[in-house]
């Protein structure tokens, strides 16, 4: 079981903000195209940390 406390509840909140933050682009918007590089790199964040908290993975 997972247990959140405020510390560990603003930790996932700055952890899941870096998602939003993978494809900007130079207008403040994002790019994030199927089968692209910033879609990569934001599946393999979350199942990283899926798998840090010992859920099983499948894609």
């Amino acid at each position: 079981m997972i247990r959140l406390n405020e510390v560990n509840i603003g930790r996932h909140i700055e952890e899941i903000g870096k998602i939003g933050r993978i494809g900007n682009t130079s207008n403040s918007g994002f790019e994030r195209l199927g089968w692209s590089d910033a879609e990569s790199a934001a599946i393999d964040y979350i199942s990283q940390k899926a798998l840090e908290y010992g859920l099983k993975v499948s894609l």
